[in-house]
């Protein structure tokens, strides 16, 4: 939801700061880039939880 909204947003600032100087623009796209990045990492935290060596339970 974090990459979601705030990708949303930059892209919508992205669209204003086009007319605007190239360095705005950059720094949109460089946060743009930052967000997915983080989003990557909490994908591969949570299929590191997921699929990481849990202890077999025993039926006896």
């Amino acid at each position: 939801m974090l990459y979601l909204f705030g990708s949303t947003i930059l892209f919508f600032v992205g669209n204003l700061t086009a007319l605007m100087s190239a360095e705005m623009s950059k720094i949109t796209w460089v946060t743009n880039a930052l967000l997915y990045v983080i989003y990557q990492l909490f994908i591969a935290f949570e299929w590191y939880k997921t699929f990481s060596k849990k202890e077999q339970l025993t039926i006896e």
